[in-house]
């Protein structure tokens, strides 16, 4: 009986110890196909165990060591250890900037209990890098976004008030400003501050993506060709101007002619002080299929398919990466006092945005700086390219009857002068209500009605709707500062003679109404 019972009780020892083999088998065989580091350490901090994804992070099996010796070359616990709050029975999760391998994890450290009731510790290290990474892009483009939304605002702000400024001093210069006379060139000093003003105006609505744009389906490769004469002019003697075309046929995009040109220049001014020694400076246009995982590993909204890659490079001083970062944001320049306004980048960076496209750069100092501008393909032909027609001085005159329509009384009355001045009949209103008002007893008379976009209760689109609507015989002409995307968009101003942009000189004006009429 004794000897059938022994045998019984080895059978079940024997099964047991296969149970926990296989167990133990089990178990390693997962934590050895892990793709994250994982080690155990034992109640005296020594390494029991690493899995392959451990070594591979470490680059050597550490097994025995001491854990702070084998990762840090420490010779005492690291100020970040969690030993004792494990030991006690504790899971714990920190994050971890590893400065070897410049990776960012999530550590989970959870105790293990032993055979011997005694307390190991198993350590998870979870690649949080990418995620990081994108936590910072977006924050970064949040940024901008902000940004881009202050500046906006500011600039349609200083448009209203460049207007006034702008306008008067060309109706005194027309008023009979002897030239050579003091007063002249004061008055040209002024003329001169006030289109510089309105240039890094403009170029903050750039940065905004709230500037008037004609966008125009075109070959890339010609608009460069096209550029690349200006560009010669620009860039200084020893820098070396590679122009490489899309190897698989026309690289078509749908932008604004001017807008490239904007980008080209940037760019290239922003290359050439970088490269105070000469170097190289190279456009390349290139077709690409750019797919979801792309998007997502960017954190870019944007849509999969064909794009059209313009990578823009230099051999120059190139950048830190904290430069890199803040490059697109207005008015950041690495430049002297005076010697640039910082807008350049922020600019292209709204081209960009403008046109649903984007751009990324990649750059280490003394190794040079590439720029890759991603636009979405056009699968249409090539606009034909038309220039407005220019009238002469003399021909600005007219005597037709306009109607005014403007909520900001300095601008108004601005506007009323530099019309009278040119020969027109004006009546004038203060807002919308009070133009059709007047509408209801003289629309006989009325040619032409001017009306701001943004007014104070009846805006100007509303107004125009109900003027089309009763005296289809009226034309229009828009004047705005405040271009947002609903005026953008809006099929009334895609037509380049029915909307003059703030700020503008009398002769600006005046060509205008005479396209118009």
């Amino acid at each position: 009986m004794a000897v059938i019972l022994k045998v019984e009780k080895d059978k079940m020892l024997q099964t047991n110890k296969n149970t926990l083999k296989w167990h133990e088998s089990g178990y390693r065989s997962i934590i050895e196909a892990i793709k994250d580091p994982v080690y155990v350490c034992s109640p005296e901090q020594r390494i029991l165990y690493m899995n392959p994804a451990m070594e591979a992070h470490l680059g050597r099996n550490a097994t025995g060591e001491i854990c702070y010796q084998a990762f840090y070359g420490e010779k005492k616990r690291c100020t970040h250890c969690v030993f004792d709050q494990v030991i006690q029975g504790q899971a714990v999760e920190y994050e971890l900037n590893d400065p070897v391998s410049r990776k960012h994890f999530i550590v989970l450290n959870t105790p293990i209990v032993n055979i011997d009731n005694s307390i190991s510790k198993l350590t998870v290290l979870r690649d949080i890098t990418l995620f990081k990474e994108l936590q910072t892009q977006n924050a970064q483009s949040q940024r901008m976004e902000t940004l881009g939304t202050l500046a906006g605002g500011i600039a349609h702000d200083f448009n209203n008030i460049l207007t006034i400024i702008n306008g008067n001093t060309a109706m005194l210069m027309r008023s009979g400003a002897n030239p050579g006379t003091e007063i002249h060139e004061q008055l040209l000093e002024i003329e001169r501050a006030g289109k510089r003003a309105a240039d890094l105006v403009r170029q903050l609505l750039t940065f905004s993506r709230k500037q008037t744009v004609y966008p125009q389906i075109l070959n890339l490769d010609h608009a460069l060709e096209e550029i690349q004469t200006m560009l010669m002019r620009l860039i200084c003697e020893g820098i070396e101007v590679k122009m490489i075309s899309c190897p698989d046929g026309p690289p078509m995009v749908e932008i604004d002619p001017g807008q490239i040109e904007q980008v080209m220049m940037n760019l290239a001014v922003n290359a050439m002080h970088a490269m105070p020694q000469g170097g190289a400076l190279t456009f390349k246009t290139a077709r690409v299929e750019l797919d979801m995982r792309y998007f997502e590993s960017h954190d870019v909204e944007a849509k999969i398919g064909s794009y059209i890659c313009l990578l823009v490079s230099d051999t120059g001083v190139g950048m830190d990466k904290e430069t890199s970062k803040r490059i697109f944001e207005p008015f950041f320049t690495t430049k002297d006092v005076g010697q640039g306004t910082g807008l350049g980048l922020s600019s292209v960076y709204g081209i960009m945005k403008q046109n649903n496209g984007f751009i990324w750069v990649y750059s280490e100092p003394g190794l040079g700086t590439t720029f890759k501008l991603y636009f979405p393909e056009s699968k249409n032909k090539a606009s034909l390219i038309t220039k407005p027609v220019m009238l002469q001085d003399t021909c600005l005159e007219g005597s037709e009857t306009i109607l005014l329509v403007e909520d900001d009384a300095p601008i108004r009355n601005l506007c009323l002068k530099m019309l009278r001045e040119f020969g027109y009949n004006v009546l004038e209103a203060s807002s919308g209500k009070v133009a059709l008002e007047i509408l209801q007893e003289n629309f006989q008379r009325v040619d032409l009605m001017i009306t701001d976009v943004i007014m104070s209760g009846m805006g100007g689109e509303e107004l125009v709707l109900k003027v089309r609507e009763f005296y289809p015989h009226i034309k229009i002409l828009y004047i705005s500062g405040h271009i947002d995307n609903v005026i953008r968009h809006c099929d009334l101003f895609k037509k380049r003679e029915v909307f003059l942009e703030k700020p503008f000189t009398p002769q600006e004006l005046a060509k205008k109404i005479r396209e118009l009429l």
